[in-house]
């Protein structure tokens, strides 16, 4: 896996092969701070899931979060890892799916 540190997590690229002999592509965030720290990814997991449920193109797709066995502690997120291009997008796809996301959306029921 590719590393790359920050602040108070580290995040990692897994590259696989899958069944079919695919090359596959993950972003994992691990991250140590205890209870704050696992809060803080479950937060990131469902956000995730939320906007891809509105807009399936616009955020990479969920797969995992949860707290490793042998590192107390110590909680990771998985997704889809996708390329950052190096170009804007186009500000009218963009923005459509931006309003998209706003106008489909609705508040969560914190009942």
């Amino acid at each position: 896996p590719l590393s790359v540190a920050s602040a108070w997590a580290q995040s990692y690229r897994i590259n696989i092969r899958n069944e079919d002999g695919e090359e596959e592509s993950y972003f994992m965030k691990v991250v140590s701070h205890g209870d704050h720290g696992m809060k803080a990814l479950h937060g990131e997991f469902e956000s995730t899931a939320a906007i891809h449920a509105i807009v399936g193109d616009f955020t990479p797709k969920r797969i995992a979060w949860g707290s490793f066995k042998s590192i107390p502690n110590a909680h990771y997120y998985i997704r889809r890892f996708y390329e950052l291009a190096e170009e804007l997008p186009k500000p009218t796809e963009f923005c459509r799916k931006f309003a998209s996301l706003h106008s489909k959306s609705e508040a969560p029921d914190f009942n």
